[in-house]
């Protein structure tokens, strides 16, 4: 395989045009590795099918998960391509990957960004982007998208959306973060839509496909949950009491024997660019 270029510049992110300048998406995530690699959902294994059906993913594969923090993704991938590349620029996320992975003879670490991957022109078969697109600038992603791909190269991007409505816990968390924690609307990747992603395309060939998910959590497992979210307040921080005091009146009106259930709907859109 071809090795990754030393050469690009790898030296910070641009968002403005994703109007996330002021959110450094690169550094936010720092001090919330252990919560993220312990209680961030997984994702369906549904999603090596599809990748498999659409895209012909196989073990001649190569992959880049562009964005791929911890290695959540990338560890669900590896085992079915020839080699992966975990792409990602935060120090501290790529560190608990490197540590996760290390062994996997398939799985090559990148300090890299979606801007500027470090890759090789023409090398990739298939890119992931899981739980991260909403923070790329998508004007210099798309053009780095396009140098890394091999001709008729793929583009899935996912995401784990947790479900707002339906049931009374599911309602009162919403409600919940969207009063408590003012970013978080500003980070949703509910931001994301038809539109840009048709956009960032250039067609509207976009194929969807939607998974069921859930997380069954006791307190610890909610309370690392929530603070795994880079919009939650962090112990020793402004109102961090307050907010986890909020959580823990939810939990514990909505428990079923020490436990609470999550669920999400695990979305993946698939296409090439044109």
């Amino acid at each position: 395989m071809c090795p990754p270029s030393k050469s690009r510049d790898q030296s910070g992110l641009n968002l403005t045009a994703g109007r996330m300048t002021e959110l450094n998406p690169k550094k936010r995530f720092s001090n919330r590795v252990d919560d993220y690699r312990k209680f961030r959902p997984h994702y369906p294994g549904a999603i090596v099918e599809t990748v498999k059906e659409i895209c012909g993913l196989n073990g001649r594969s190569v992959v880049a998960d562009i964005g791929s923090g911890t290695g959540i993704m990338t560890e669900l991938l590896a085992p079915y391509c020839s080699k992966i590349y975990a792409v990602e620029p935060n120090k501290e996320m790529r560190a608990a990957a490197d540590e996760a992975l290390q062994s996997n003879p398939h799985f090559s670490s990148i300090d890299g960004a979606a801007e500027a991957t470090g890759l090789e022109d023409g090398t990739i078969d298939i890119i992931v982007s899981a739980q991260a697109f909403h923070w790329f600038d998508r004007r210099l992603t798309g053009k780095e998208f396009r140098r890394i791909l091999k001709p008729g190269g793929w583009v899935v991007l996912v995401w784990n959306t947790r479900r707002s409505t339906g049931d009374q816990f599911h309602i009162e968390l919403e409600a919940y973060l969207r009063s408590s924690t003012p970013e978080y609307l500003k980070v949703h990747h509910k931001h994301i839509r038809g539109t840009t992603l048709r956009e960032f395309f250039s067609n509207d060939a976009i194929i969807r496909r939607n998974f069921s998910n859930q997380q069954e959590l006791d307190w610890k497992g909610f309370k690392g949950r929530m603070l795994s979210a880079s919009y939650v307040p962090k112990p020793r921080t402004p109102h961090y009491r307050d907010t986890m005091r909020g959580f823990e009146e939810i939990f514990r009106r909505h428990q079923v024997d020490g436990k609470i259930v999550i669920e999400y709907v695990t979305e993946v859109y698939i296409s090439r660019f044109l």
